[in-house]
């Protein structure tokens, strides 16, 4: 015998008060309960992340807006020369990081954490993009002898007709509104300045300024040099096979004369007609066009002095040195979690950099010591101590996170040079005999034709240029590999310093 149930406690006020709205009475019972260890775990540690993420987005917007309000004060300034005037611009270097397929990454971190600041300040920037190791040495390289040959055919004579070493550079008088000269210009871009990200920037700007200033004047054409080079094996100058020459007319043997070639058939014109064919009016002795004269080489006017560095070098703008591995990241685990939780870092860094480059000073570039590699030399033996920090050291620790792939580049290029040469002579008999017609083309070869010998030549000479375009820019970035210097440079390069540091 079941002992009867106690009645249902009465609800309380708050249950009572619902119980007529139509909420469930389950959710009215319901007690929560404390989660278990896992999920305790787990909300912790999505709970810590996200607002750590959402502190430092917040920290980021606060300092963007913090540095660019140190700087709004110059946009409002009247520019000199009134709305048809020039701003201060910059020029922005960041060379392909090695074995990183982005190879922009340096300019993203500059129009993310630098250029808004530079905006706000009213200063414009040139982007100059490297999208392999090298390309930014050949830039400097050819627009220094570029700038270095006018200036020589304007000193000569020859910036204009057939003789002049470059061409002319379009440019309008001094006073016309809206242009600069030639000389304000060259003004200008000293005073911009430019900003050179990490220490693989700086090995192949400072090489670049070597080949451009310390060499010769003469022409650069990188394509005709290699083009020369490939073309010297006599890999295509097989001659063809199965040729069938065309059947020449037949020599009458009573005259010595060789019959004249036939004339190809053109199509009846107006020019047939005869009433159409008016004698052309000889013009007068006076307004007759002389017999134009052969051109001069202009190479063979360039006077030998003129290879010669010129002294004094002209200035350059002062450099900005942005460090790499604090604010690019890498791809190992550690940094990402870092940079992650410490955007704020790079918008620091990013700011700080804007503003050294608008209000700080500058001092000399600090290089190696004179006669340092004679130094080096007589005090191999001695006992190791500590150099004295240059700025040739700049942001060497970064390359101990080269990969250890990138030693091999040129072990790859040679890897793959040779497989295509090994292919090369297959494709060039095949193209031989396409186009000799001594056999028919497959279905495959119908659906997708062989290149031709044409085809395979520019082929060849593109893969070619690549190839030692890799193989010179790795020598140039490589691990161990001293920034370029000459002792003729003292007191020649300018490095921007705090606004603290005035010097």
């Amino acid at each position: 015998m079941s002992l009867p149930q106690p009645p249902p406690a009465p609800d309380s006020g708050l249950h009572a008060a619902l119980k007529y709205t139509g909420v469930p009475p389950s959710v009215l019972k319901w007690r929560p309960k404390m989660p278990s260890k896992k999920m305790s775990v787990f909300l912790t540690l999505v709970g810590t992340g996200s607002y750590a993420y959402w502190y430092d987005r917040k920290e980021c917007a606060r300092l963007k807006d913090e540095y660019k309000s140190k700087v709004e004060h110059l946009a409002k300034q009247p520019l000199e020369g009134g709305s048809l005037g020039f701003g201060r611009k910059v020029t922005v270097y960041a060379a392909k990081w090695p074995e990183d397929d982005d190879y922009d990454r340096g300019l993203k971190y500059f129009k993310r954490y630098v250029k808004p600041v530079l905006v706000a300040a009213a200063i414009d920037y040139d982007l100059v993009s490297a999208p392999q190791h090298g390309s930014l040495t050949r830039h400097l390289q050819a627009k220094i002898i570029k700038a270095r040959r006018r200036a020589l055919s304007r000193q000569l004579g020859l910036q204009d007709g057939v003789n002049a070493l470059e061409p002319p550079e379009l440019w309008f008088p001094s006073g016309t509104p809206g242009q600069l000269s030639l000389e304000e210009q060259a003004r200008r871009e000293v005073e911009g300045g430019v900003i050179i990200v990490g220490r693989h920037t700086l090995k192949e700007y400072m090489e670049g300024l070597r080949r451009g200033w310390m060499c010769g004047v003469g022409k650069v054409d990188r394509e005709a040099q290699v083009k020369a080079l490939v073309d010297a094996d006599g890999l295509f100058d097989t001659p063809d096979v199965g040729v069938v020459p065309e059947p020449s007319a037949p020599v009458d043997p009573t005259t010595d004369a060789a019959p004249a070639p036939a004339q190809p058939s053109k199509p009846l014109g107006l020019g047939a007609l005869p009433f159409m064919n008016k004698p052309t009016p000889a013009l007068p002795l006076a307004k007759q066009t002389p017999a134009p004269q052969p051109a001069v080489d202009p190479e063979t006017l360039i006077p030998a002095a003129a290879h010669n560095p010129p002294s004094p070098l002209p200035e350059q703008p002062r450099m900005l040195l942005l460090p790499w591995l604090n604010h690019l990241g890498f791809k190992q685990v550690p940094w990402m979690f870092v940079g992650l939780f410490n955007e704020r870092e790079k918008y620091r860094e990013g700011g700080e950099a804007a503003l050294r480059l608008i209000f700080g000073g500058q001092r000399d570039f600090v290089g190696a010591p004179r006669g340092f590699e004679h130094m080096a030399a007589a005090d191999a033996d001695a006992d190791a101590t500590t150099p004295t920090p240059t700025d040739l050291d700049f942001d060497a620790y970064v390359e101990d996170f080269y990969k250890k792939s990138f030693s091999g580049t040129p072990a790859k290029i040679a890897k793959l040079r040779e497989t295509y040469y090994a292919d090369l002579p297959a494709r060039i008999e095949t193209a031989r005999a396409l186009a000799a017609g001594t056999r028919e083309r497959t279905k495959e070869e119908e659906a997708k034709p062989p290149p031709t010998i044409d085809e395979l030549r520019a082929e060849r000479l593109k893969k070619e240029i690549r190839w030692r375009n890799e193989e010179e820019g790795y020598e140039i970035v490589k691990q161990g590999t001293s920034v370029a210097w000459d002792e003729r440079w003292e007191g020649w390069l300018k490095v921007y310093t705090d606004p603290e540091e005035r010097l």
